[in-house]
């Protein structure tokens, strides 16, 4: 297996990739060799890539016999990564990959998994294991044998994490010549969860990550109940105006996801059952169950890595790639980008992994440079975009749309491609950024002041207050209340402008508006206006916040 380079370089990854037959045995990686070509057969007859959360590597030994079926949606108990149990989902989540570490996320868990027990999801039984599964945990060192009680032997299970001094006892008791059963510390049988058709221990199933598609296969049917993903970021992206109207809580949101599945869209649906129908495990034994992680608003990124990455047959690229951390993530986005694939991430990963994301509508922005003189075609194509970067609020299309139109109008060159990655930039902040923006382009063009290096300059000061509301709210009603500037009349319109745009370049430090500064450098007679009249659309402007 191979790891991508801080720095992207397709040479580099192809010239240092290993043979694929490393992939299989990698400490990293829990997927058995057979269940990784069965998916990497079907990616590549979809043409999709497909992302992999971890997977235990003390799970790839289970996953190969073919005979334990795996935790589905409503089972929300956590597997355990250490023990005798290993790999299986202990009714006690203190013996859980949680290892008491977190109290209040044991009590969680085990309260999760007695509700899937009363709600007949899962059962309850004494769990054993094989003679073989014993030898492999005591050669991986995961058990240690001390000696024998009577029937039992007495075993030592180093806890995590395992340079501690920590362990726990338990009991292992032969019995028939293949299996044993385990117990306790107290000798009481070590109960984990089991399938209710099999009667047979539960173990991890394979969690996607995410699903990418290339840009011409992309559709309708790929669009999930919730694009949005979390209600916060369905929030967020409202305009002020739609907020106020918005009727949306928590129950409505969430009320859309698809019963056992969750945020997933109809083609993925789809795509799930093929996968399984790949693994080929027979009845009740399928592998994957859910949605992918990019829509699920329960995501935790921390626990993302490492990614198991099984891609079509891209040029230049590896069928299999490890990705170890969100910058690996991220060079990984860049390199599939180039092969038309259109990434889609969660609003919860961090935040360098969505900004190369939202990046991948950039191609599809191209088509406009060829549309500018035909505003109908233009409109559909920026309703395309907005669905591809996530914009979904009425009122901010029709703003955006207003303005793209007017520049278009009057001649402006926008750089499509830099003018949407700064409004999606912006909108990982605050959407009233960008509907403040508009307005400002708009006050300017119905002025006859809008030129191309104005709005680059423009473009530039909303870049860099972007985390600054305040300030680019203090800039904006100083833009917006323009006409009122007494010294309009003695000098061109256009040169103040600049002066003005010039003064908020040198007053924003650290991304903010040093607001001092600025009106300071107003009073002192660079560009004389109405403060009052400005402060007074500035609390307007923050009052809508």
């Amino acid at each position: 297996m191979f790891f991508l380079k801080p720095k992207f370089n397709i040479k580099d990854l192809t010239k240092n990739s290993p043979e694929l037959s490393e992939v299989f045995h990698h400490k990293n990686q829990g997927i058995p060799k057979k269940d990784l070509l069965a998916l990497l057969k079907r990616v590549q007859e979809k043409n999709i890539v497909l992302l992999i959360r971890p997977v235990e590597v003390l799970t790839r030994a289970l996953h190969e016999q073919g005979r334990f079926p795996t935790k589905n949606f409503n089972i929300k108990g956590k597997s355990s990564s250490w023990g005798a149990w290993a790999g299986f989902i202990p009714i006690d989540q203190a013996y859980s990959k949680l290892n008491s570490s977190n109290p209040e996320k044991i009590k969680k868990a085990n309260k999760e998994v007695q509700a899937c027990i009363i709600n007949k999801f899962a059962q309850a039984i004494h769990l054993t294991i094989s003679e073989k599964r014993f030898q492999e945990l005591q050669n991986k060192k995961f058990i240690f044998l001390q000696g024998q009680e009577d029937e039992y032997l007495r075993i030592n299970c180093p806890r995590p994490p395992f340079t501690s001094n920590k362990s726990e006892l338990c009991y292992a008791k032969k019995i028939n010549a293949t299996e044993y059963a385990l117990y306790t510390a107290e000798k009481k049988s070590f109960q984990v969860l089991a399938d209710m058709h099999l009667n047979r221990p539960l173990i991890a199933d394979y969690d996607l990550l995410a699903i990418f598609r290339t840009w011409k296969d992309f559709s309708q049917d790929n669009i999930r109940p919730n694009p949005d993903v979390t209600l916060r970021e369905r929030h967020r992206r409202l305009s002020p105006i739609e907020q106020r109207r918005s009727m949306e809580n928590e129950k409505n949101f969430y009320g859309r996801e698809i019963p056992n599945l969750g945020n997933i869209a109809p083609e993925t649906i789809k795509i799930l059952s093929e996968l399984n129908q790949a693994l080929n495990k027979g009845d009740y034994l399928e592998c994957i169950h859910h949605n992918d992680d990019a829509g699920s608003p329960a995501s935790d990124p921390t626990a993302n890595y490492p990614i198991t990455a099984l891609l079509p047959k891209l040029k230049g690229l590896p069928e299999i790639v490890l990705i170890d951390s969100a910058k690996e993530f991220v060079d990984f986005i860049e390199a599939i980008k180039q092969h038309e694939f259109r990434v889609e991430a969660n609003p919860l990963w961090e935040q360098a992994v969505q900004l190369a994301a939202k990046e991948d509508f950039y191609q599809k922005i191209i088509r406009l440079e060829h549309l500018k003189n035909n505003p109908e075609i233009l409109k559909n194509s920026l309703r395309d975009i907005f669905t591809a970067i996530g914009i979904t609020d009425s009122t901010l299309i029709k703003e955006i749309t207003y303005v793209v139109l007017l520049t278009m109008k009057h001649n402006i060159h926008i750089q499509f491609k830099d003018f949407f990655k700064s409004i999606k930039s912006c909108l990982l902040i605050n959407s009233v950024l960008v509907s403040q923006w508009c307005n400002v382009l708009d006050k300017l063009l119905s002025k006859g002041l809008l030129t191309d290096d104005v709005f680059f300059q423009i473009q530039w000061l909303v870049t860099q207050l972007k985390e600054d509301i305040p300030g680019f709210s203090e800039l904006s009603a100083t833009i917006i209340n323009f006409e009122n500037f007494e010294s309009l009349q003695q000098c061109q319109t256009k040169e103040r402008l600049n002066e003005l745009l010039s003064l908020a370049e040198t007053c924003i430090h650290d991304n903010k508006l040093d607001k001092i500064k600025f009106k300071a450098g107003i009073n002192e007679g660079l560009l004389k206006l109405s403060l009052e009249t400005t402060e007074e659309l500035t609390a307007s402007m923050l009052f809508k916040l």
